[in-house]
């Protein structure tokens, strides 16, 4: 089922804010979510109550905001992965709440009220390491700004904002929860694959976690009776991606696939043929901006607005359930940073991540804290990014895998993987990887669970309008390159650059310019120093310092 009502105007389509000032809807989602294996876009919501009665909750699967009115408030909550973040500020019956860093410090300014800059967390950008290119902790730059955790959601009513806890699933035995990731994840695949306007894409890459996607993927156009070349599988070109197109190109080969096949025509509500339009140069600026910065260092531009007719398979979240970070131990971790200075600032940085560490702790204590610490930070703002800009769908990343993760044995030796793979297409786990330190072991083999895999019921697919369809009036096209390079400019200020240092001053203005030069960074990693500068510029500007 479709819909074509409008949503309320208050992002750009992948922010949003809300705050004491604006008031609240009393029925709202921005993004898309499954409901059991009902696929649920933005306005799509609203036709999905009025015809079951059933709303998205907080604490699902996709990448959403929901809000809903109750007898006593209201309840604004996102996804179970927190990939669609809230960052909230709380004084009282002064709240304000958006997945945009920069929006609410703006909102906040413009009704009076005064941020102050937290120095402790700043200095997590002097910090040169894969934990701190994202964000790191619950604080944010600003003392009065905080994240909210995954497992939590908020109500909100006269007196203000009240953090509140998600119920915890019972666990079950790990076959039991093997059997019901599948079975659900099938489910999902078919009533995607049951739409002709919708073109699934998937990536393959020479590893274990697209390849356990891909399985999902083929097992359930098998059980439609459907050829597997419904999907469009894509990989990487090129020197870089060699050793994962080749894995990729076998699996292709044995399956009877070609990969990187271009896109069909299709037909869409209305006759439409395109489920999303491109986004302007500084559209393009400004959604970056409002969404990552001072939350993830690496500078990728949106190019177009969201699509909910192309949804894009990735394996994205599949650190959550292996160890990413070494060392393994939370406070060996930190101890390599030791000789980062200034010290009084460094050091107050790792105390602030050791608080977060034993708040994870004290949430999850059967796991490993710092697989917790991938969950609740990379995964959502690195794996997390892609799912802001398109439809992406990340079963790693999801409840029903979630349930799996709880048996350590398993995380531990990559079991799940393999197991997933041999139960939904056997001998897949077995052809060769990019590296061939990924292939099981004989204790992998060993330890197989198999379980079998069938067509059960699919859901229903209700797709709205989403926020921002038509194009702005003007046509300004300036690059997105170009207004980066003015606000860079803008950011070297005296206090600044004490704070950072010329060399990453220099390092940034190189990189934006060669980008003016060809339109694009070389890699997205090269911008790092340049949105430091971004950071501690708009910190230090919202806060009055310097």
């Amino acid at each position: 089922m479709t819909s074509t009502a409008a949503h309320p105007r208050t992002g750009s389509g992948i922010t949003f804010l809300f705050s004491s000032f604006t008031g609240l809807p009393d029925q709202y989602l921005q993004g898309y979510a499954f409901d059991d294996a009902d696929y649920v876009f933005g306005s799509g919501a609203e036709d999905l109550h009025q015809s079951t009665g059933r709303r998205i909750e907080p604490g699902g699967d996709g990448c959403y905001v929901s809000v809903s009115r109750t007898e006593d408030g209201h309840v604004v909550g996102v996804d179970g992965s927190g990939l669609k973040k809230v960052f909230y500020y709380s004084d009282g019956p002064t709240w304000c709440v958006s997945n945009s860093l920069t929006r609410l410090a703006g909102h906040l300014q413009e009704h009076g009220v005064r941020l102050t800059v937290s120095f402790a967390h700043l200095m997590g950008v002097k910090v040169r390491h894969g934990i701190t290119a994202q964000q790191s902790t619950y604080q944010t730059f600003f003392n009065e700004v905080r994240l909210l955790p995954t497992r939590n959601y908020l109500h909100v009513d006269w007196r203000g904002l009240h953090v509140c806890t998600l119920p915890r699933p019972e666990p079950v035995d790990y076959v039991t929860a093997l059997r019901g990731y599948l079975s659900t994840w099938t489910r999902r695949c078919a009533t995607l694959l049951g739409v002709p306007g919708i073109q699934i894409t998937s990536d393959i890459t020479g590893g274990v976690d697209s390849r356990s996607i891909f399985a999902l993927l083929h097992r359930t156009t098998d059980l439609l009776g459907e050829p597997v070349s419904r999907v469009r599988f894509r990989s990487g070109v090129g020197e870089r991606w060699a050793a994962d197109f080749e894995a990729a190109g076998r699996i292709a080969s044995r399956h009877g696939f070609r990969l990187n096949p271009p896109p069909g025509v299709r037909t869409l509500l209305g006759g439409a043929t395109e489920g999303s339009r491109p986004l302007t140069g500084p559209e393009r600026y400004t959604e970056w901006r409002d969404l990552c910065l001072g939350n993830y260092l690496s500078i990728y531009f949106p190019s177009r607005t969201l699509d909910p007719w192309s949804p894009r398979f990735h394996g994205g979240g599949g650190g959550n359930h292996r160890p990413f970070y070494s060392p393994g131990e939370p406070e060996e971790f930190l101890a390599q940073f030791d000789q980062v200075k200034p010290t009084y600032l460094r050091a107050a940085w790792q105390a602030e991540m050791r608080g977060c560490f034993d708040t994870l702790r004290a949430d999850q204590p059967t796991v490993d804290p710092m697989v917790m610490h991938y969950r609740e930070f990379r995964n959502r703002f690195h794996a997390g990014r892609d799912p802001q800009y398109a439809a992406v769908l990340a079963p790693l990343s999801s409840n029903p895998i979630k349930a799996l993760s709880h048996h350590p044995d398993k995380v531990a030796t990559r079991q799940i993987y393999f197991d997933v793979m041999e139960s939904l297409v056997p001998g897949l786990l077995d052809l060769p990887y990019d590296d061939p330190r990924k292939a099981p072991s004989a204790e992998n083999h060993r330890d197989l669970t198999v379980v079998d895999v069938r067509l059960e019921r699919p859901g229903r697919v209700w797709i709205g309008r989403s926020e921002d369809e038509a194009a702005p009036p003007g046509g300004d096209d300036t690059s997105p390159f170009d207004l980066l390079a003015r606000d860079l400019e803008r950011s070297r200020r005296p206090l600044v650059l004490d704070f950072l240092g010329e060399k990453v001053a220099a390092t940034a203005h190189e990189v934006v310019e060669s980008a003016r030069t060809t339109q694009k960074f070389a890699h997205a990693n090269d911008a790092r120093d340049t949105t430091r500068m971004l950071t501690v510029g708009f910190a230090l500007e919202v806060a009055g310092v310097g």
